[in-house]
């Protein structure tokens, strides 16, 4: 789903080296929860700081995230990028969803 959202910039989506792995089934689950393509595509620009920020928080795998995590990290953006702060609210339902939270 990720290449035909970004058919010429998937690549800097996927290799994000934390949530790269998940990005494509995350796109997947938004299409399918009724975000709009076009939100989608909004949403997940951001996701490269998502990763950033979480790194520098000393997590360099999916399995090390936590709900307080995200809390923290929805805290740190919400006032200055609302894109942001939407996607990690909606990466926290995704992965409840999964069983990965």
């Amino acid at each position: 789903m990720i290449e035909a959202l970004f058919p010429k910039t998937h690549s800097r989506y996927t290799a994000l080296p934390l949530l790269g792995s998940l990005v494509d089934d995350f796109a997947l689950w938004l299409s399918q929860n009724d975000y709009r393509l076009e939100a989608i595509r909004v949403m997940l620009r951001p996701l490269g700081q998502a990763d950033q920020w979480l790194q520098s928080q000393g997590i360099h795998a999916l399995t090390e995230l936590d709900a307080p995590l995200l809390e923290a990290c929805w805290r740190q953006f919400h006032r200055h990028n609302s894109h942001l702060s939407g996607v990690i609210r909606a990466l926290a339902r995704y992965l409840a969803s999964e069983g990965m939270l």
